[in-house]
């Protein structure tokens, strides 16, 4: 390996469940599946020679654990919908259930140990009631612990 090898581009990382990977800016990215059909841009941590172990099973596992979160992230997003409608927010669309959400969200991003822990990952949502902020839904072990109301999303 010589130096100039360092300025290189890392060979892509192909992947059976993340397609192919690409290294930049000091995480791999690609693309994940949570909900069927539907691919949003995913990124892994790990170095050059490719995303660690750890994070790659658990992007394999993320859309098994969003299907069991996936009613919590609702309830959650509804209660957001609710503050903001207390609040005098203009031209919210018109909800009544927490499943109601969904046709009003859109799910833009996933990262893999969003604070540096292999166990949790991130899904980025957006919402047509607040276009200032992407929300955030952190799951930990298979677990929501809460939706943040304002990330930066990573790019």
């Amino acid at each position: 390996m010589s130096l100039l090898d360092f300025f290189r581009p890392a060979p892509p990382h192909e992947d059976p469940h993340l397609g192919s990977l690409l290294y930049s800016g000091g995480r791999w990215r690609g693309s994940i599946e949570l909900e069927q059909g539907k691919r949003v841009p995913a990124f892994l941590p790990g170095g050059r020679s490719g995303p660690g172990p750890q994070a790659l099973q658990l992007a394999q596992n993320a859309a098994e654990s969003w299907t069991r979160v996936r009613s919590d992230v609702a309830s959650e997003l509804f209660e957001h919908y609710n503050n903001g409608r207390d609040g005098g927010a203009p031209e919210l669309p018109d909800l009544a259930l927490p499943s109601d959400v969904w046709s009003h969200v859109t799910l833009s991003s996933v990262e893999i140990g969003p604070h540096r822990s292999l166990d949790e990952f991130q899904v980025a949502i957006r919402t047509a009631w607040d276009d200032e902020h992407t929300l955030g839904a952190l799951i930990r072990d298979g677990v929501l612990v809460g939706l943040n109301g304002s990330i930066l999303e990573p790019r």
